[in-house]
């Protein structure tokens, strides 16, 4: 049991050393327009994605990619 006490220790730990980046990487993230709808620029959906990704590589999460995937389904209220 003390091994998983230290594990989340030092989790805590390392969050606690890094929040400040943590809290500026994701305030960098909201900041991209990412709605997926009808009407909203598909540019900055890829934008999203692609920071996204690249936040993933630097935290070193291997085989990251972006899958596009056509839609061509309506939705909407009552539908």
């Amino acid at each position: 049991m003390s091994n998983g006490n230290g594990a989340v220790r030092g989790a805590l730990g390392y969050l606690d050393s890094h929040v400040e980046e943590f809290t500026r990487t994701l305030g960098d993230l909201v900041r991209i327009p990412s709605m997926s709808a009808s009407g909203f620029p598909p540019e900055e959906v890829q934008r999203s994605a692609e920071a996204t990704a690249e936040v993933l590589r630097r935290a070193g999460i291997e085989n990251v990619g972006i899958i596009k995937i056509p839609i061509s389904v309506t939705l909407g209220a009552g539908t």
